[in-house]
């Protein structure tokens, strides 16, 4: 409390043994004041006890271990050869636009060397941990003829919203190996409808029954660790607990590939996840 305290020592027989000449009065209230500090102190002590777990539970509820612990994954995503092109423009006069959208995953190679589109996950390392359902729905747009974005991470039992943003009919339909396939007739431009996937499966295909070159792919996992390679082939994986982990980057033309890391606290470990050229 920063209020300076002079030792007071009690004998056997009641008095109290003060260091210098003290009156009766300075002892007994030296007796007194002492008790009321403890008081004080310990009350002090108490509120600033009941902070920490106010502060700790509104930092991640219901994480399965203690964020303060956590790590981080950057890296990226490279590729040199050449893949099949970008997609021409499918002549659909009630879905003008470009004939490549942005992000589209037909040819899309970042700079530099990066691969755009690849989906990332902690595959292997996270199995003894269950951890809260996300709540935000991921969403798919059918826009100007084509999935956007094309490919999206999301939990097992998280929420999917297919939403259709033309003028123009959309029956999307998904054929996981694991899951249950459907579809879904999105008639009118602004119409939506939810699905799930109860089991985690990479990757899910979802394709347009009406328009054949709308394709898109859904990664579902177990746990929240799960990006999109942008367009520099980076991405990250952030708030891990510490451990080893196995990583997977995984392309719709280019396959998997794979690669271990080490996660400590505190600290940023780089791993980088090169394909090979196909052809």
């Amino acid at each position: 409390m920063g209020w300076p305290l002079r030792a007071v020592r009690l004998s056997l027989d009641g008095r109290a043994d003060l260091p210098g000449s003290v009156s009766p009065f300075r002892v007994r209230f030296g007796l007194w004041v002492i008790p009321a500090l403890v008081f004080v102190i310990a009350v002090g002590c108490g509120e600033a006890g009941e902070a920490e777990p106010e502060a700790e539970a509104a930092a991640e509820p219901g994480l399965p271990f203690d964020s303060a612990l956590a790590g981080h994954v950057v890296g990226r995503v490279s590729f040199e050869g050449a893949l099949s092109g970008p997609m021409g423009d499918p002549g659909v006069a009630a879905c003008p636009g470009p004939g490549q959208v942005p992000g589209d995953l037909n040819g899309i190679r970042g700079e530099d060397g990066g691969l755009a589109g690849a989906f990332i996950h902690v595959k292997e390392g996270l199995e003894d941990l269950d951890f809260p359902l996300a709540q935000e729905p991921v969403v798919i747009e059918a826009r100007g003829c084509r999935l956007v974005p094309p490919m999206v991470g999301m939990m097992a039992n998280q929420t999917l919203t297919l939403r259709n943003s033309d003028p123009v009919e959309h029956r999307l339909q998904a054929s996981p190996d694991v899951n249950r396939p459907f579809q879904v007739s999105l008639p009118t431009q602004g119409r939506e409808a939810n699905r799930t996937f109860s089991r985690p499966e990479v990757l899910v295909p979802v394709t347009c029954e009406v328009h054949g070159w709308m394709r898109g792919w859904v990664g579902v996992v177990p746990h929240p660790y799960h990006a999109v390679s942008d367009g520099r082939g980076g991405f990250a994986l952030e708030g891990l607990p510490p451990g080893e982990y196995l990583i997977e980057a995984w392309h719709p033309e280019l396959g998997a590939r794979e690669a271990r890391v080490t996660v400590r606290t505190g600290e940023t470990t780089e791993v980088a996840l090169s394909f090979p050229d196909a052809g």
